[in-house]
């Protein structure tokens, strides 16, 4: 069973060497839908709590709320420091697609045991872009593999990485509960 948690945030940004109206400094409206994907449990008749959904995603967002994306700008004033973000590393090119790399690699290291199963983010009501945890892992370990192959061969890793500033993040209040006991639910269970 899938569910999604919509988050809002207002940011403002410039794509470099882009030929149409958006090499223009402009802000967007952005909608961040997190979506979750997993067994519905018995005891608690949820997939997840959206309380613990909220919990995760929300630092990101405040973090990028009323902030110019790209161009090393970063303003922290409004987040809290007991949040666990990497400060650096949002793209210098803050498309909608770089951005959700950027959101999935956050939300991964901030929040190791929260699994997102698709990201969306709506620039405008009509335009947007998706990214799903199988997209996100597939490239980490492409990524991954390659940093390690550069370290065994005597080079420097993730240049990326070593750059990166943290702050800690407060873990979520409440956790789904654990258990082994599921509900599925068939087509032949609904009845018509």
């Amino acid at each position: 069973m899938k569910i999604s948690k919509q988050f809002r945030f207002e940011a403002s940004h410039q794509i470099q060497n882009h030929l149409g109206k958006c090499a223009n400094l402009h802000g967007h409206s952005w909608i961040l839908t997190v979506t979750v994907e997993g067994p519905l449990f018995l005891e608690t008749g949820m997939v997840m709590d959206f309380f613990d959904i909220k919990s995760c995603v929300q630092p990101l967002v405040n973090f990028l709320d009323h902030s110019h994306l790209g161009s090393g700008i970063h303003n922290m004033s409004h987040v809290a420091p007991s949040q666990h973000l990497i400060t650096m590393g949002i793209p210098d090119l803050p498309t909608s697609e770089n951005l959700l790399w950027w959101l999935a690699d956050q939300l991964s290291h901030s929040q190791p045991k929260f699994t997102w199963s698709c990201l969306e983010l709506c620039e405008t009501c009509t335009s947007s872009a998706q990214l799903t945890h199988s997209e996100w892992a597939e490239r980490r370990e492409a990524t991954h593999g390659q940093a390690e192959e550069r370290q065994e061969d005597g080079e420097e890793g993730n240049a990326q990485e070593a750059q990166q500033e943290e702050v800690t993040l407060a873990p979520p209040a409440r956790r789904a509960p654990q258990s082994s006991s599921t509900l599925e639910i068939t087509d032949d269970d609904i009845p018509f």
